[in-house]
């Protein structure tokens, strides 16, 4: 029985795996192993014990569509070849994912129909998408890129955090309270216009009512 406390047995690991860059080779024939002299003999049945514990350790750490791939294989060189293979070719569809968030995220402009809420929730989702794909993207950049593709109505606001707030101490959450309170004000400046002209309107119709009675009035006394 094994002995988990012997320091041998915990860099056991570590031994197995070397074989998957090095393998071993294996007879080709019954005869030719039944040639090996006994030297030889105890380090061929060393180098299969070890690569059938690599090629343990290997399928406990893959998924089911990885195993797939490497299940035929015949020891644990050839699965170490097929699984770097396969993960480089992951790294290269991450590195082309990549490219393409980063050109979105480039890209990326708030809408004249948009809301503060709605274009950070919209450039919040690139963001994360970044990250999971391994992109090194902090907050301040994010704020920054927010600030610059802002709708020309909130320049001044812009203006303004640039001039006399340090990103560096600002959170995210901070930036869209301090944009949605200017939204909130440009918003009540709008309705407050708006009801400006509909009450000169209004009053602009009754005058003319007004005047068209009173010309009438006068062309019925004469």
């Amino acid at each position: 029985m094994e002995n988990i406390a012997d320091p041998t047995y915990r860099r056991e690991p570590t031994r197995c795996l070397g074989y998957c860059s090095k393998g071993y080779v294996e007879p080709a024939t019954p005869q030719e192993e039944a040639a090996l002299d006994q030297n030889q003999r105890s380090v061929l049945k060393e180098s299969r014990r070890l690569d059938k514990k690599a090629l343990l350790l290997m399928y406990q750490g893959i998924d089911e569509s990885t195993f797939e791939k490497i299940f035929s294989a015949e020891n644990s060189k050839n699965v170490w070849g097929i699984l770097q293979n396969t993960f480089k070719g992951v790294e290269k569809v991450k590195k082309v994912r990549l490219q393409t968030l980063r050109a979105k995220f480039d890209a990326l402009k708030m809408n004249e129909s948009e809301n503060i809420s709605e274009y950070f929730s919209r450039i919040l989702v690139v963001v994360n998408q970044l990250r999971r794909n391994g992109e090194n993207i902090d907050d301040v950049r994010v704020m920054e890129k927010i600030l610059r593709s802002l709708d020309r109505k909130y320049e001044h606001i812009f203006v303004a955090i640039e001039e006399s707030k340090d990103l560096k101490a600002m959170t995210i959450d901070q930036l869209m309270g301090s944009l949605q309170a200017h939204e909130q004000r440009l918003q009540k400046r709008t309705q407050n216009s708006l009801e400006h002209a509909l009450q000169t309107k209004l009053a602009m119709k009754e005058d003319n009512e007004e005047s068209r009675g009173q010309r009438g009035q006068r062309g019925r006394g004469n």
